[in-house]
């Protein structure tokens, strides 16, 4: 198993904390590393959990998820921390379903780290969402249409 991140290349020293706190150097990647946030997935081990930060304003946010995904399978996860309106969360969750890659939209704050998306999901990666914050809510399904 690996962990990756994926963020433009202004948040890199983001990235670095979160891998410190993470304390998984081995199997830890940050796409700035790489020339592509697609080569980084490549070169990851499977099964992959892949945390994107991808602010509103980078270019192509959802073509970038996109991209990601179709290199991804069932067993890999993207926990995405783009915080939007409930119609696009919807949609990059739509994303992952169509190429069979588990979901999960989840908001970091000081205090807690907040996950939605299938029960299923958040029970596999609740360790690693400990590892970023102790406390940890499961908000809830992301509905299917």
């Amino acid at each position: 198993m690996s962990i990756g991140i994926v963020l433009p290349s202004v948040l890199h020293k983001i990235g670095i904390k979160i891998g410190a706190d993470l304390k998984q150097i081995d199997n830890f990647h940050i796409s700035t590393n790489y020339k592509s946030a697609k080569s980084m997935i490549t070169d990851m081990d499977r099964p992959r959990q892949i945390i994107t930060i991808l602010p509103m304003k980078a270019k192509d946010p959802e073509d970038t998820l996109e991209s990601l995904v179709r290199s991804m399978g069932p067993l890999d996860i993207i926990l995405d921390c783009m915080i939007d309106t409930p119609d696009r969360i919807q949609s990059r969750a739509d994303i992952c379903f169509e190429n069979s890659t588990q979901y999960l939209a989840i908001n970091i704050t000081r205090d807690c780290v907040y996950a939605m998306g299938t029960h299923m999901a958040y029970l596999e990666n609740k360790n690693l969402l400990r590892k970023i914050n102790k406390n940890v809510k499961y908000i809830g399904g992301i509905e299917e249409v």
